[in-house]
């Protein structure tokens, strides 16, 4: 993998599943913040699904807040395209752990929340058919 230098500071969050330390047998479900190449956040999912995460840990870490600085090409009208650098206060979070909101009580302040999730299609509408 080579980082894309023509936009400093990009950031990428994959998810993934990650082993336990000293066990075959059980995962973390997890994303991890990439900027410039380097790791800046990693979180394992809180709150694995039951039955249907069997296998998943749940993450020891609630969120947390990580700040990232990125240098986004602009535009405007009566410029030309120029960079300005943008810091934004970000958090992680994976699918059922939106349903507990005592988790974000610590990244109350993030400006934005990255979520992974692929709810199932006729259960995940009646989860968040009220919220």
């Amino acid at each position: 993998f080579e980082w894309n230098t023509e936009n400093a500071g990009a950031a990428i969050v994959p998810a993934y599943y990650v082993q336990a330390e000293n066990t075959s047998l059980w995962w973390y479900n997890s994303m991890a913040m990439f900027q410039s190449g380097q790791v800046v956040s990693t979180y394992y999912k809180n709150h694995p699904v039951p039955i249907m995460e069997e296998g998943v840990l749940a993450g020891p870490i609630i969120p947390q807040t990580t700040s990232v600085a990125f240098t986004p090409k602009m535009s405007s009208l009566s410029y030309n395209d120029f960079r300005q650098e943008v810091s934004l206060k970000t958090s992680m979070a994976i699918c059922f752990d939106f349903d507990f909101p005592y988790l974000f009580h610590d990244v109350s302040n993030a400006d934005i929340v990255l979520g992974a999730s692929q709810y199932w299609d006729s259960i995940g509408f009646m989860f968040w058919e009220h919220n």
